[in-house]
Formats: C-alpha cells, structure tokens, sequence
C-alpha cells in the first residue's frame, strides 16, 4: 500500500535551540550523540569528541580515538554510557559530574583487534535485560557481549581494558558485503542489518543465516530501523521512498511511504518514525496509527545533512521529540511537541524483582539501598528492564541513571523492547468489532448514569421547597379543621344557651377563648406565609433581576469599551499623522541639508581640481623651460650608443657622466638583475660611480643580500679592483665595508695575485694616513686580518 504524504498541509514550526556555534565549517562529517543529561559531538579534530552537561554546561573531553571518529550512540536516551567507533578502534566508555561539577569520562573497554566497525547499535537483551551490541565489521555481523566485559572491567581498572573480538562474539551465519553500513535491532531477539548496499537479512540468534531480500526495490539504503514487538516492523529507506515491512515470519511489505522530495535521514524511536528531507523539512509518522493517518509536517531551520551520523532523534517526557543537528558552522537542537500522544503505546508493566539480580554496571565499593525495576530506552525505543540495586553514582555510573519505584506484580511478564510490544486494541478484525460495540454500550450506560445522576441532584434541590410547601399546605388545612370545629361548637352552644340561661357564661369563655387561639393562630399563619411568599417572589424576580442587571452591566461595558476603543483610535490617529508630518518635516530638512552639504563638497572639490590643475600646467610649463627634456633626448641617444656597444662588444670612447652609469645600473639592479648592473658599472671603469653605486646599494639590506648572492668571481674581483682605486677618505668606510664582504662570501676572487696584491697595498697605504677616523682604522685592521 503506498502513502503519498506530500500533500499533508503545511508545515508546522520547530523550536531551534543552539548548543555551539563554530567559526568556520569543517571538511568532515560532525558526529554527533545525545541524551537526557549530556551532549557529545566531534570537533575541528575529529579524533577529539567534547561532551556537554545540560545541566550546567559543563565541558569535558574524550581524546581516546587515535582516528577519525565515525559514530557515537549512548544506549539510550537516559544512559550516561555511550560507544563510539573510529577506523580500526572501538570504544565503550562513560560520563559523570564528579562532586566539584566537572564532567570526566572513562573508559570501560577497548578492541584490541585492528578492524573497522561500520556500524552498530545498542539492545537490551530479552534474557538478562542487559545492555548489548550488534556490531558490522568486515565481512561479518556479531553480537558483541558488552555486558559481560562492563561487568568484567567495570570502573575500577587504571589502564584502558582491551578485547578480543574473538572471545566475547558471537558470530551470525551470514556474510556481508563490504559496502553494508546499516543495523537495526527489535524486540525479541531481531537482528536486522544489511548484507551489501540494498539488500538487508533479518536474523535471530538461533536462525542466523535467514536470507536477505531487497527492502527498497534495489535503491541503496539510507536507514534502517525496527520498531514494535508484534507485529515486528522494519524500516528501510532509500532517498526516493521509505517501505515499512513486517518482518514476523518471512518479510511482507506493508506501506511505501513518499514524501514528495528526497530522504536524507531515516531514524525512528518509539513507534515514531522521522523523515528528513533535502527540503529543510521533517515528517513524523505513527506507525501504530492505522494506514498511517497520524502524521505530521515540520519546517525545520536549516538543511540536514543527509550522514545519520551528524543527527539523532529521541523521545523526551517532557517536551515530546527532540533531534539534534549539525548544521555546519551551529549545533542545534529541534523540539517538536508529541501530536499524536493519544496512539502512544501504553506503559509497559512493572516487572517482578529477580532473586538473585546482579548489577555489573556499579562500583562494587558502593552499598545498595534497594531493589527497584528500572525503566531503559534500548536503540531509541523504550523498554522496562527487570530491577536492579540502586547505587549512589560515585565512580563508575550505571547504563540507566534514572529509576523510578513501581507496584510489583506477581508474574514478572516478558522483558521486551518497545511499549508497543505489550498488548493493544487491535485495528480491524472481529475482534474490534467486538471492541467497539463494547466501547459503544460503555457509553450508552455511561450516558444513563449521568442523566441519573442530575435528575437525582435536580430532586435534593427541590426537596426542601417541597417540604416547605407540603408543611404550610398541612398547617393551612389542620387550622381550616379546628376553626369548623369551634365554630361548630359555638353554634351548638348557642342554641343551647337559648333553651337555658345558665349556659351563657360558658359560652363567653369559649368565644373568648376561641378569639384567643385564632389570634395567635393568625399571627402564627401570617408569619409563615410572609417567608413563603418573599422567597417565591424572590425565585421568580431574581432570574429576571439578574438577566436585566447583567444585560445592562454588559451594554456599559460595550459602551465603555466602544468609547475607549473610539478615543484610542482617535489619539492614536492623530499621533500618527503628528508624528508622520514630524518625520516628514526632519526628512525634508535633513534631504535638504544634505542637498546642501553636497553641493558645498562638490563646488570645493571642483576649486581644488582646478588648483591642481593650474598647478601642473605651471609644473608642466616649469618643465619644459628646464631643458629637461633636452636633458631626456640626449640620455636616450646615449642610452642608445651604450646597448649598441653591448651588444656588438666593441669599446666605443663615449663620456659617460657617472651620474648616468649609476642611474643605468641602479635600474639593471632594481629590475632583480644585480649581477648585470655590476657588470656594467665595472665595464665602464670609473670607481667613483662603483663606489657610489655599492654605497647606495648598502642602504638597503636586501638589495646589499640579493648583490653578494651572485656567484661570478670575476665580476667581485673587478669590484675589489676599482675599490682599492679609491682616493677619497670620504668614500674609504664603504670600500672597507664591502671590501670585508666581498672577502667573506667569495673567498676564491683573492686567488688572483693581482687582486690579492692590491688590496694588500691599498690597506697598506691607508694604514700609513694619520688623518683618519678610529672606526675607519678598525675596520682597517679586521679587514686585512681577513686578506692574510
């Protein structure tokens, strides 16, 4: 059955919420891992992984990893006991906040063999209700027992533990292709992982070698992961759909879900499935849901990058689902409410305390305080582990650091893996026929009961009324009968005082005492009747009373907030407008300002460019009555003669100012062509202009460098000659100066006898002057401690 869910609405927000923000991106994949207390994500170094207390922000570091970390997975999202994978290492290892509130890590074991583990994932054994590993590596699946070595190891071993494959795996009778990189684990005892790029085998550990089939029609798989208990689902997808197969028995496919753009992550948790688009959107399914209706669409911020690696999706209790993502140059966290909590899977019930349960996962130096069954969350599903002794995490923590106390039941039932595991109101079938004509006659009786319920309470409201009335209509009547009676009594009375005289004094007393008893009687009647008719005018009036005073209290208050409203739009009106002619005033003066100020800046700019333009024409005009142009013309015509001689070698006799062979030389050497301006300035043979070449040369300590760098011996002996030509005391510090250079650099241009001799002379007829300076004669000496 395919789901076509690109036309669900629109999406929904997410709430973003940064954890670190990078200077710069990374060329790598960030690997990233999370739970309820810490963070953990690579850095700039991959083989360095930061973890983060959410608590108070507390950093800490794990530098274990030689290599590139490749992947990071807690054991679930309560767990403080996480696993990471590089090439050629593996380790597991934990986090705690020691008492000064620092985070610290440490190390419960290491592989010792040299293999890769491409992927793996972490369950919660159905038998022990232990943490364990299903690892890919090679060529081969394996169940890595981890409990067993955490058990073994624990916290207490100085040195980092390390392993061998060997003798804690158990081994699946299946080989894998190089290129599978995907495992999944279910409740039960379901291994799922894939056998090459688009081919996955659903194992048990009885059954290893099951036969794998294509879960995506032959696309390469980009995820794959095992929810439910029963039945079992698996999902695989690929980057065009994701297909949810049921894989009790031989694998059957029930849904093919599109999303309508390309997947780049599939991760689930719970019965909950996301699907990370290359759209900067996220699609949250409910796999219990039937035909899938229960979905969601969200916006996310940024683009995910489609490595599993780089994001996690867990269930939190209190704010719904939670991802975390690395976007590149931020780390964020994505927060979206739990929509469909009413398909949720029910708690799963409270296991039975084992006899004789052991806790591998604790400092043995710590005391236990009580047996209580834990609640765990195995591979991002929730999961209820038998209970364990409760420690007080001092060294080495527990794979689950939250346990929560619960009612013990009788009959331990069956430790599985998801709460969807446990049983459920089934969706179609007689069953749910059944179920719902139940569900329909509940609450037809429920609707009874209510009716019965306020007739009851209308009946105790009007009872006492009742007995009121019924009481007054009895009083009313027994005094109607006492009255006949009396005044049957006085009549007869009378007649009898007409037949005898004697009787009229009885007959005074019984008048007088009936006008007494019917005066009482009346005031007695009146006072009863006065409440009675006072609460009956008040039952009637009062209804009324109050709909007029509640109708007019609620014209006022239209009235008054239709005036508030009035007056507030009124002033808010003429604020506006105020201010807009305030605004529009300032802006009109500020434009014209402006206008002002640049027609200032350009008519100074234009007197300025017209100064300056006087000024070059004067400069232009000073120029050409110089005669330097004429100056210009000759050097060129000379310039001209001197590379005609260079080039046909022939000396020609042409007066060269030395002004014009410094100048000729300096350009030669600026050009970075050193050795061929020396050249020419030895080939014109005037030492003045050598030595006033050399000592401009000397101003500048890279020119003086790149010059001595040239390697010509008989260039620098041409040099040495022409500086021991000097006769100017004024030139005599620059010859000595380059003279000792020359010397150091270029040993072999004394060689020569003649040049050897010269220097000596030269030194030698300085040395007999008197006349010169202190500083000239040392560098005198060192000079000819130099030439010997």
């Amino acid at each position: 059955m395919q789901v076509d869910l690109k036309d669900s609405g629109s999406a929904l927000p997410s709430t973003l919420t940064d954890v670190a923000m990078f200077k710069e991106q990374i060329s790598k994949t960030r690997v990233v891992a999370d739970s309820q207390k810490f963070l953990v994500y690579s850095l700039k170094n991959p083989a360095s992984l930061r973890v983060l207390a959410r608590a108070n922000n507390a950093q800490g570091m794990f530098k274990n990893h030689k290599n590139d970390v490749t992947a990071a997975k807690f054991v679930n999202h309560k767990s403080n006991v996480i696993a990471t994978a590089s090439e050629g290492e593996f380790f597991v290892w934990f986090i705690t906040v020691n008492e000064s509130r620092e985070v610290e890590t440490k190390v419960y074991f290491s592989l010792i063999d040299t293999v890769t583990v491409r992927s793996f994932c972490w369950f919660i054994d159905s038998v022990s209700a232990t943490p364990e590993l299903l690892i890919l590596y090679g060529n081969t699946a394996a169940h890595l027992q981890s409990s067993k070595l955490i058990s073994s190891f624990g916290a207490t071993t100085p040195a980092v533990p390390e392993v061998a494959l060997k003798d804690y795996a158990l081994l699946f009778d299946r080989q894998v292709g190089p290129d599978a990189a995907f495992t999944a684990v279910g409740a039960g005892g379901l291994f799922a992982f894939a056998t090459d790029a688009v081919s996955v085998a659903v194992s048990t550990a009885r059954h290893g070698n099951a036969p794998s089939f294509r879960a995506c029609d032959g696309e390469a798989l980009i995820g794959l992961e095992v929810l439910q208990d029963k039945p079992a689902v698996l999902l695989a997808a690929c980057s065009s759909f994701a297909a949810l197969w049921s894989i009790d028995g031989e694998p059957t496919k029930l849904y093919k879900i599109n999303i309508g753009s390309p997947i780049v992550v599939a991760l689930s948790t719970l019965n909950t499935v996301a699907l990370f688009s290359n759209n900067k959107e996220v699609f949250l399914i409910d796999v219990a849901a039937k035909k899938l209706q229960q979905h969601t669409r969200h916006a996310l911020s940024f683009q995910v990058p489609a490595a599993p690696q780089s994001v996690t999706f867990n269930a939190s209790e209190s704010s719904g689902f939670v991802s975390m993502c690395d976007f590149g140059t931020r780390l964020s966290i994505h927060t979206w409410k739990r929509p469909f909590s009413e398909n949720a899977a029910p708690a799963a019930p409270t296991a039975a305390p084992a006899a004789a349960a052991k806790t591998p996962f604790v400092d043995p130096a710590v005391v236990s305080a009580s047996a209580m069954p834990t609640t765990v969350v195995a591979n991002g599903r929730r999961q209820l582990a038998p209970p364990q002794q409760q420690f007080v995490p001092v060294a080495p923590p527990a794979y689950i650091p939250q346990q929560q106390q619960q009612p013990v039941q009788q009959q331990p039932p069956r430790v599985s893996l998801s709460n969807a595991n446990l049983p459920q109101v089934p969706q179609d079938g007689q069953i749910a026929q059944v179920f719902e004509q139940c569900q329909a006659e509940i609450a037809a009786l429920k609707a009874q009961l209510d009716s019965a319920v306020q007739n009851t309470n209308q009946i105790l409201t009007l009872v006492p009324q009742m007995v009121k009335r019924d009481h007054s209509s009895l009083v009313t009547l027994s005094l109607e009968a006492q009255i006949t009676e009396l005044q049957n009594a006085a009549r007869a009375g009378e007649i009898g005082g007409s037949s005898s005289g004697a009787a009229a004094g009885p007959v005074g007393f019984e008048s007088q005492l009936l006008a007494t008893v019917m005066d009482d009687v009346a005031n007695r009647l009146v006072e009863g009747l006065v409440p009675g008719i006072r609460d009956a005018l008040l039952s009637d009036l009062e209804p009324s009373l109050r709909t007029a005073v509640m109708s007019h209290i609620k014209k006022s208050q239209k009235d008054v907030f239709k005036n508030r409203v009035d007056a507030l739009l009124k002033n808010v009106t003429s604020e506006f407008i105020s201010e807009l002619e305030k605004k529009q005033r300032v802006d009109e003066k500020q434009f014209e300002n402006y206008g002002k100020e640049v027609r200032r800046m350009a008519e100074g700019s234009m007197t300025k460019l017209l100064q300056q333009i006087n000024s070059l024409e004067d400069q232009v005009l000073a120029i050409q009555n110089s005669g330097i142009l004429d100056e210009v013309k000759s050097l060129r015509v000379e310039v001209q003669a001197l590379r005609a001689a260079a080039a046909s070698g022939v000396a020609q006799d042409v007066a060269i100012a030395p002004a014009t062979i410094i100048a000729t030389a300096r350009a030669m050497i600026d050009a970075n062509e050193p050795e061929r301006g020396l050249e020419y300035v030895c080939r014109m043979n005037v030492p003045s202009a050598t030595i006033e070449l050399l000592e401009d040369i000397g101003r500048d300590e890279t020119t003086r460098d790149n010059a001595l760098q040239v390697q010509n011996n008989r260039l620098w002996e041409s040099i040495l000659l022409q500086l021991t030509a000097t006769t100017r005391s004024t030139q005599l510090h620059v010859a000595l100066q380059w003279i000792k250079d020359i010397v150091t650099d270029h040993e072999k241009s004394l060689q020569v006898a003649a040049v050897s001799n010269a220097v000596k002379s030269f030194i030698q007829t300085w040395k007999q002057e008197k006349d010169i300076d202190a500083a000239v004669q040392k560098e005198l000496r060192i000079v000819e401690k130099l030439v010997r």
